[in-house]
């Protein structure tokens, strides 16, 4: 028996996927309340765009399977 539809299913990890993309692009690699020494390879930056990459990816599939379902 599955719990929910394929559509729904897709559209949770979806919104799963937003979240944790969003929680990257704010917080970058750590926290803004602790002292951070800026890293020089600029990883901060990469960790905050690909937070924002998989944020906006994952809103769209979880919008797309909505509007399918």
């Amino acid at each position: 028996m599955q719990v929910l539809p394929g559509h729904e299913a897709l559209a949770l990890l979806g919104a799963v996927v937003a979240l944790t993309g969003l929680a990257l692009a704010v917080t970058g690699t750590g926290s803004p309340m602790f002292v951070r020494h800026a890293t020089p390879d600029g990883l901060d930056g990469r960790v905050r765009r690909v937070g924002l990459g998989a944020a906006v990816l994952g809103a769209a599939v979880a919008a797309l399977a909505l509007a399918t379902g």
